[in-house]
């Protein structure tokens, strides 16, 4: 006998064994479940049905969410992580190179050629040199460098002084406004 014909006997059997008790019942005068009762109970699967639905719903959404999140602290540690290394590569615009280069890790990521934070920098370095600083630059280590209008220490101060002072002498002794423009300049650049 197949599995079908067995599950087809085993319906039958139920069937006539609930027709005979239905029938025993009837001949007693009796009903086996008052039909309040069962219009109760049925009324409780129902109710029961329904909350099982409302929190597979929620565990669903809640799921989804849990999904979202974990996604966006990712994102978020990504971002910080490509911001530490812009920032000791010495980016010039962090907020530009951490754009372009989370692109470039977007990109990377769908087509599963997975690099690091640190070929794609350098792959910046290399397609865009002026978002960086050069090597010897001032302000290394991240910190923004001097604005435009400040100049930096000059080395051998010693050798600038001897110049002003020279400068100095000469302006006093000529009196043109030629040497004293110049000294001026010099005399501004040292205090810079």
């Amino acid at each position: 006998m197949s599995q079908l014909e067995q599950e087809l006997a085993a319906g039958e059997e139920e069937a006539r064994l609930a027709g005979s008790v239905a029938k025993a019942g009837e001949a007693f005068g009796e009903q086996l479940v008052p039909v309040s009762e069962a219009i109760r109970y049925r009324k409780r699967a129902q109710a029961a049905e329904q909350q099982v639905q409302e929190l597979r719903a929620r565990s669903g959404q809640q799921e989804r969410e849990q999904q979202e999140m974990a996604a966006r602290l990712t994102a978020a540690r990504r971002e910080a992580e490509l911001t530490r290394e812009m920032m000791k590569a010495g980016a010039v615009d962090v907020e530009a190179g951490v754009l372009l280069a989370g692109r470039r890790l977007e990109a990377r990521s769908e087509g599963d050629d997975e690099r690091s934070i640190g070929e794609v920098i350098s792959e910046l370095r290399r397609e865009r040199p002026w978002l960086f600083r050069e090597a010897g630059s001032d302000g290394g280590g991240g910190a923004a460098g001097p604005t435009a209008g400040v100049r930096g220490r000059q080395a051998g101060g010693q050798a600038t002084l001897g110049r002003l002072g020279g400068l100095a002498q000469r302006a006093q002794e000529s009196g043109t406004r030629r040497d004293m423009q110049e000294y001026l300049r010099l005399r501004r650049a040292v205090r810079g």
